[in-house]
C-alpha cells in the first residue's frame, strides 16, 4: 500500500467495467431533494443530487461498478444501503418510527436477514432463556417461550458468498460487540488498531474507517482525568498508528483526513494543527480529500484573500462574492436547519442596519438542501443570500474549510480576511 494512492471507486470501476440501477420510493417525501453519496478513500463523495417525484420515487444509474456503502441524505435524517454492484430496489417511509428500509430481494435483503437473525438470537440468549426460568413447565407462558426459543433455534439466514459483503457484516458485528462490553478497553483499542492497519480497501469503501478510528481514539484516552492527559494519550496512540500505516499511503492519508477535523471539533486544536502540518509536508501524491482540507485551512487566514464564491445567477447585481462592492463584507455560513444560526438571525439583522450604512454588505451562504425551508428562513432579509442547495457537499464548504455553522468571516474591500468568528457580537 506504500506510496500508492488508491481511488477505490475508479479502481473497482475500471476493473469490473459494470453498472447498476437504483430504484427508490420514499413515502412521505414527495418532491424533495436527496443527496446520494458513496465512499472513496474513507470519505463520502457526492454522486448526485436528485429530486423525488410526486410519488416519492427517484431512479439513479451508476455507470461504473461500486462495491461499498451508499448513503442517502434527506432534508432531515437519511438512510444507507450496501452496493454489491447489482440493481437495488427499495422502499421506505420517513414517518415510520423504526426507519426500516424494505428491499425487493438482493444483497441488502440478505444482509438485513442476517442482522435480524442475530437480533433474534440475542433476544433468545439474553432475554427468553432467562425469562423462562421464572415460570413452571405447566405454565402456558413457559410453553410459549419454549416454542419461540425452538423456532429461533431453527432459523437460518441465506449464506453470503460475496467476501466483501461478509467482511462488512463481520465488521459491523464486531463493532456491536464493543458496545456490548465483551472486551476490555485495551482489547477494543487493539482490535480497532488491527483493522486500521491490516484491512484492505473494504474498510474505506464501507465507511468503516471512521467507525474503527473513532473507537481507537476513544479507547486510547484510558484513565485520563484531565483534558491535557487525554490529549497526551490520544496523541501517543495516533502517532503509533500513523507510524504503522505511514502518511504517504492512501490509508495514512485517509486517517489524516478524518482526524484533522475530528480533533479540531473536539477542542484539540493544537493536535489538529500538528497533523495538518504533517499533511502539508507530504511530498507524495495527495488524495483529493486531504488536499481539500489543506487548501481550506490555508485559504482562510487573517490577511489572505478569501476564495471567490460564484452565484448561479445575479443577486443584487453581483455574479459572485468578488463582484460585491463594499468597504467590508461579512460572509456568513449558516443553514435553516441550524438552531444556533436561527438564533443569530435577529442579531444579524440588527447588525446589518449600521453595517450597511458604513458601506458594508453581508453575503450569507446557506448550507441547505431543501429550497422551501431555506426561502422561508431568508424572508425579510435584505442582504445577499445564496445557496447551491448542496449542504455540506458544497464546494465552498471545502474551499473555506467550514466545519461548523454559523461561521462568520469579515473581509475588507479587497476580499482579504480581517476576522473570523461564530457570533455577530464578535464583530461589533
Amino acid at each position: 500500500m506504500k506510496k500508492l494512492i488508491a481511488v477505490s471507486f475508479l479502481a473497482v470501476a475500471s476493473a469490473l467495467n459494470a453498472q447498476f440501477d437504483l430504484n427508490a420510493k420514499i413515502k412521505g417525501y414527495e418532491n424533495k431533494p436527496v443527496l446520494v453519496k458513496i465512499y472513496e478513500n474513507g470519505s463520502e463523495r457526492l454522486v448526485k443530487r436528485v429530486e423525488t417525484d410526486k410519488q416519492g420515487n427517484f431512479k439513479l444509474n451508476f455507470p461504473t461498478a461500486y462495491i461499498g456503502k451508499i448513503t442517502f441524505e434527506l432534508s432531515q435524517g437519511g438512510f444507507e444501503v450496501i452496493s454489491a454492484n447489482e440493481n437495488i430496489s427499495l422502499t421506505t417511509d420517513i414517518n415510520d418510527p423504526l426507519h426500516k428500509v424494505h428491499f425487493d430481494g438482493g444483497i441488502n435483503q440478505q444482509i438485513q436477514d442476517v442482522f435480524e437473525l442475530d437480533d433474534k438470537k440475542s433476544l433468545r440468549d439474553f432475554t427468553l432463556v432467562e425469562l423462562v426460568k421464572l415460570y413452571k413447565p405447566q405454565d402456558a407462558f413457559y410453553q410459549a417461550l419454549q416454542t419461540e426459543i425452538r423456532r429461533i433455534d431453527n432459523l437460518e439466514a441465506k449464506p453470503i458468498s460475496n467476501e466483501a459483503i461478509q467482511y462488512y457484516i463481520d465488521a459491523k458485528n464486531e463493532l456491536g460487540e464493543y458496545n456490548a462490553n465483551k472486551f476490555n478497553a485495551a482489547q477494543i483499542q487493539d482490535k480497532a488498531k488491527k483493522h486500521l492497519v491490516m484491512d484492505n480497501m473494504n474498510l474505506e469503501n464501507f465507511g468503516l474507517l471512521q467507525d474503527f478510528l473513532s473507537t481507537y481514539i476513544s479507547y486510547s484516552i484510558g484513565d485520563a482525568r484531565t483534558k491535557q492527559d487525554a490529549a497526551k494519550n490520544i496523541e501517543y496512540a495516533l502517532d503509533d498508528l500513523l507510524e504503522l500505516v505511514q502518511t504517504d499511503t492512501s490509508r495514512g492519508q485517509a486517517i489524516l483526513t478524518n482526524i484533522i477535523p475530528m480533533l479540531e471539533g473536539n477542542g484539540f486544536n493544537e493536535m489538529s494543527q500538528k497533523y495538518l502540518s504533517q499533511a502539508e509536508s507530504l511530498t507524495c501524491e495527495i488524495t483529493p480529500d486531504l488536499q481539500a482540507i489543506i487548501d481550506g485551512k490555508g485559504n482562510i487566514e487573517v490577511g489572505k484573500v478569501a476564495p471567490n464564491i460564484v452565484f448561479d445567477k445575479k443577486i443584487k447585481k453581483a455574479k459572485s462574492l468578488y463582484d460585491v462592492k463594499a468597504n467590508q463584507k461579512l460572509v456568513v455560513f449558516w443553514a435553516s436547519w441550524c438552531p444556533h444560526c436561527i438564533n443569530e438571525l435577529p442579531h444579524l439583522k440588527e447588525f446589518y442596519k449600521d453595517f450597511q450604512k458604513k458601506g458594508g454588505e453581508i453575503v450569507a451562504i446557506a448550507l441547505d438542501m431543501d429550497r422551501v425551508p431555506y426561502e422561508r428562513a431568508i424572508e425579510g432579509t435584505e442582504w445577499i443570500n445564496y445557496s447551491d442547495l448542496m449542504k455540506w457537499q458544497s464546494p465552498y464548504v471545502k474551499s473555506y474549510g467550514i466545519t461548523g455553522t454559523p461561521t462568520m468571516i469579515l473581509l475588507d474591500k479587497d476580499n482579504k480576511v480581517v476576522k473570523i468568528g461564530s457570533r455577530v457580537s464578535e464583530f461589533l
